[in-house]
């Protein structure tokens, strides 16, 4: 497997594989009119190319044999609301491909997130993840994240409290 950074040019492919693997995580786990809107209003290409030229942003990508399995964005100096952490780095988003999961892409990924923020002299890095994600979390806490609080996510008129998790680098 291999990992690299999306450019401008992996925009139409980026949409694909951000929305899609959205979809798949959350289709049955609410009202599709409330998703069908959070999607449409997030996941654009125009809202990609915004974040794919700000350079606190990054979407790793993690691939082999000309598949994109599954990707993960990190956003630098970026604190959780209510939170000063020093230097940090966030994981918004990590999501792998249906077809694909159950192959450690998700711990290499994090591995991979890890090593980024370590190597670009971040202390502290975090992320959100579903309060009733039981495997996530089990995931990240294997990975030494711990919870510090939480918050509410809002997709359309559906509102789900989640954790902040969180471990210094």
């Amino acid at each position: 497997m291999n990992f690299r950074n999306a450019i401008s040019a992996d925009a139409n492919m980026l949409l694909d594989l951000t929305e899609s693997t959205f979809r798949e995580s959350w289709l049955n786990e609410g009202n599709i009119f409330d998703l069908n809107a959070y999607v449409a209003e997030n996941f654009t290409v125009s809202v990609l190319n915004q974040e794919l030229s700000n350079p606190n942003i990054t979407y790793l990508l993690a691939e082999e044999k000309n598949q994109t399995m599954g990707y993960c964005k990190l956003e630098r100096n970026l604190n959780p609301d209510g939170f000063k952490l020093k230097n940090p780095i966030s994981i918004g988003r990590l999501y792998v491909r249906k077809q694909f999961q159950k192959q450690s892409i998700g711990s290499k990924l994090l591995d991979e997130s890890l090593l980024i923020g370590a190597r670009e002299n971040f202390n502290n890095i975090w992320l959100g993840v579903w309060n009733k994600n039981p495997e996530a979390i089990r995931l990240y806490e294997r990975f030494g994240f711990r919870k510090i609080g939480g918050y509410q996510f809002k997709m359309g008129n559906e509102i789900s409290d989640d954790f902040i998790m969180h471990r210094p680098i």
